[in-house]
């Protein structure tokens, strides 16, 4: 998976442009909030950098859209009873997720991956929980990358 700082570099290199570069997460593995300040800041940049808002917001609808459907992927696994499968959809979703600075979804799912490993498998009511903070974890994205005068219509 790419990281905001590389993806910020990539751009100011192709741009020319003296972007901020963003730097990783602090704290991956204990996050308080739903989502990783540094790693939002960081997009705050690109997007104000030359990276531009439709840019970020595009980041945003793919996760939108993937994110759901690989949860799905997670789900269906975890009804199969199938580690392997539930371990590779945890890790994906993860990468989505630490993409945009969802760490406490991340958080999540990195149980849940590391579990699979060891052959466990998410049940339903995990799923659920994880549904949920997808959509928490969406909103606040949405909300905080929102360009001004729009965060009305992004909630």
């Amino acid at each position: 998976p790419f990281t905001v700082a590389r993806l910020a570099a990539a751009i100011d290199a192709q741009l020319g442009d003296a972007a901020p570069v963003a730097s990783e997460p602090a704290d991956e593995a204990t996050p308080t909030g739903l989502l990783d300040d540094g790693t939002v800041d960081g997009l705050l940049a690109m997007a104000a950098g030359g990276g531009g808002t439709a840019f970020v917001g595009r980041l945003i609808d793919l996760f939108a859209t993937n994110a759901p459907a690989t949860l799905a992927d997670l789900g269906a696994a975890g009804a199969r009873r199938d580690a392997p499968a539930v371990s590779s959809a945890a890790h994906r979703l993860k990468s989505m997720c630490l993409n945009l600075g969802a760490v406490r979804l991340a958080a999540a799912l990195a149980g849940i991956e590391a579990a699979a490993q060891d052959g466990a498998t998410a049940d339903a009511a995990e799923i659920d929980g994880l549904a949920a903070l997808l959509d928490a974890s969406l909103a606040a994205l949405r909300e905080r990358l929102a360009p001004p005068g729009e965060a009305a219509r992004a909630a």
